[in-house]
């Protein structure tokens, strides 16, 4: 299986016109302290101000600057489709005072880039699809679910904010030094299931999890424009759809993988023959569920993985 492969993506769509830019000015005549701007529990104010375009970053940002960065992710819910996101006046006043903004990049998130240059500032730019170091065509834009390319966004975000914040920069690179050991942990796990489970055949809907399902060492036998026509909101294919209905009953994969933030009728109907049938079916989403952080979140996604393949 090859993760980073092209796929045709739903773009993401962000309201920078100009209702929005005076509203977030209204926003700035009443508002002295975004609420961004102070750090969680202790009320002092943060160093940096960081907006990121989902919680996945924004978890991973809090992780590396601790007490000294103040979070604002964009998206912040898995009930929010990610493709479908419009920004509000709030969002675009954050982007606009942020000292640095993290987006994937890859085409998954092009609002974030329209909203800093609707705002007119200038603030330091993560991508991590850049960080990632994967060539940009064919890249498959998920990559947080890949992790070598988040211990190489810790790295990069110890660096960034170092820069920005010279008295902090130790204790930005000790907290990236303990985020890492949380990432190799996870690359760890991904290996032991490797020594168990490679080999097995999946079926996904969606290319979400393919970094994932490829470092487990599975193997993808999803009909090749089926996750493409999905990404699209498209139809799938009908001799594509009836040879995925088949590989999902008839004991020939292991798991079928869905994306619970993207669902079309055609995937809803493909996952639900595969649990009729008696086959694994694993959810997983793009975003944070509630209350957990990105290192407790891909450990429970490793874990129903896990559960799934030892049926």
């Amino acid at each position: 299986m090859t993760p980073n492969r092209a796929r045709p993506r739903r773009r993401a769509r962000a309201l920078v016109v100009a209702g929005v830019l005076a509203a977030a000015a209204a926003l700035t005549g009443c508002t002295s302290v975004p609420a961004a701007t102070m750090t969680v529990g202790t009320g002092a104010p943060a160093s940096l101000s960081v907006v990121a375009s989902t919680d996945v970053y924004g978890s991973l940002a809090t992780a590396v600057g601790g007490d000294q960065v103040a979070v604002t992710s964009l998206i912040d819910s898995p009930t929010k489709d990610p493709h479908e996101f419009e920004a509000s006046a709030r969002d675009q006043l954050a982007v606009k005072d942020a000292d640095l903004v993290i987006a994937n990049g890859g085409g998954y998130d092009d609002f974030l880039p329209q909203m800093v240059e609707a705002g007119g500032s200038s603030p330091v730019m993560v991508s991590v699809a850049d960080v990632s170091g994967y060539p940009a065509a064919g890249l498959n834009e998920h990559l947080w679910y890949d992790v070598p390319t988040m211990e190489r966004l810790v790295d990069a975000l110890a660096d960034r904010f170092g820069d920005l914040d010279p008295d902090d920069a130790a204790v930005f690179t000790a907290n990236a030094t303990s985020a890492k050991s949380q990432l190799a942990a996870l690359a760890s796990a991904e290996e032991d299931l490797a020594e168990s489970y490679r080999g097995q055949r999946f079926l996904a809907t969606e290319p979400l999890a393919l970094f994932m399902l490829d470092a487990i060492g599975l193997v993808d036998a999803t009909p090749p424009g089926l996750q493409d026509a999905v990404e699209r909101g498209g139809e799938i294919p009908p001799d594509e759809f009836l040879q995925a209905i088949e590989l999902a009953t008839g004991g020939t994969v292991e798991l079928v993988v869905h994306d619970t933030q993207t669902p079309t009728a055609q995937a809803n109907a493909l996952v639900e023959n595969a649990k009729n049938a008696g086959t694994p079916t694993v959810a997983l989403s793009e975003t944070l569920p509630k209350d957990e952080d990105y290192f407790t979140w891909m450990k429970a996604n490793l874990d129903l993985i896990t559960e799934a393949l030892a049926r």
